[in-house]
């Protein structure tokens, strides 16, 4: 099968039914989640893709210090996971070392690095540079490409909603860090940024506020647009506030308009779009780490069965294949200082 699919923000090139601007029914949610495999080691603020029938997680970091982020601490591996045999296969990262934490997309079967940080610079420094300001990995040849084209608002892994819609990769609002008062908004970001495969567009359109560590997905209205939901996170308002708002971007118009809020808030969830256009939103943190798992569809949620190790910071793909049928998988994340996860769950749906 040769379906692909980005999650930690949003789907690509899956085909799924319409959601008939907003109007369905969510399908039917996870009612049973099971465990699987692990991963060979633990790992949170990674990005996970479905494509051609195996689960990539690449990115985030190992361990959770209870202090200050060291390098030893970063992911510089990847991991691949063949649902139909639930083994993991640990491999080296073609992605350099050179840009630290980035944040990750995908563009058919290619995988895109972007963003990060310099590694002389790192934790919450300067950004990492223009050689290597976009990695592309191509999944089938096995070839990495670095394209010249840096992202203006960078940050770094998790810290921005990503989202692929229309073979193109948007990011939304995100935070660097910057503690320089004359930095616009002091790194908070309510930025729409679009790649191309080639270089970087910032949209007129904006976010409704600043916001960051929240999630994306995508999804299609009846007459096969592909839009953009963005939900949870924090919003700056002198200080750090929860964001219980969902926007709706369509990148045709780049137009921008608000959904219901979420019933229950988080920070650092994940999203991933079934086939039938539901999103859901699984875990993130509130007060603690969260076992929640809220389906999105026809501007209304559904509360569906909580999985059962509640996480943030994890990573969460939509994996279909002939003898399983479809399935949500929660990967590692972590429940606070030096509690990262391996663990992996899945749900039919």
């Amino acid at each position: 099968m040769s379906s692909t699919r980005l999650v930690h923000g949003g789907l690509t090139a899956y085909p799924h039914k319409p959601w008939g601007h907003f109007t369905h029914s969510p399908g039917p949610p996870p009612t049973t989640w099971l465990s699987k495999s692990s991963l060979s080691r633990p790992r949170y603020m990674g990005y996970a893709f479905f494509i051609n029938g195996k689960i990539w997680v690449v990115g985030g970091c190992n361990i959770y210090p209870d202090g200050n982020f060291a390098l030893s601490d970063v992911a510089w591996d990847i991991e691949l996971y063949d649902p139909t045999q639930d083994k993991w296969t640990p491999q080296p990262s073609p992605f350099s070392k050179n840009a630290v934490l980035p944040m990750f997309g995908s563009i058919g079967s290619k995988i895109y690095a972007f963003g990060g940080e310099d590694p002389s610079t790192f934790a919450y420094g300067s950004p990492a540079s223009a050689d290597y300001a976009v990695q592309e990995y191509d999944t089938v040849t096995k070839q990495l490409r670095v394209i010249k084209a840096p992202i203006k608002y960078w940050t770094r892994s998790y810290d921005a909603a990503v989202a692929t819609a229309n073979n193109r990769i948007y990011v939304f609002g995100g935070y660097n860090g910057s503690a320089d008062t004359s930095h616009p908004n002091a790194g908070f970001f309510d930025t729409i940024q679009e790649f191309d495969g080639s270089r970087w567009n910032v949209k007129k359109s904006r976010l409704a506020r600043l916001r960051f560590d929240a999630a994306a997905a995508t999804t299609k209205t009846s007459d096969g647009n592909d839009v953009v939901v963005i939900m949870g996170g924090f919003t700056r308002n002198g200080c750090f506030d929860a964001d219980t708002t969902v926007e709706i971007y369509d990148p045709k118009t780049d137009t921008i308009k608000t959904g219901k809020d979420m019933p229950n808030w988080v920070d650092s969830p994940t999203a991933v779009t079934t086939s039938d256009g539901t999103v859901y939103v699984l875990g993130g943190h509130c007060c603690g780490p969260q076992p929640y798992v809220q389906a999105y569809a026809g501007d209304s949620w559904t509360a569906c069965t909580p999985f059962p190790v509640p996480r943030f910071w994890h990573m969460s793909a939509v994996a279909v294949t002939e003898s399983q049928g479809e399935r949500i998988f929660i990967i590692g994340g972590c429940s606070g200082p030096n509690q990262v996860f391996a663990s992996v769950e899945a749900g039919s749906v």
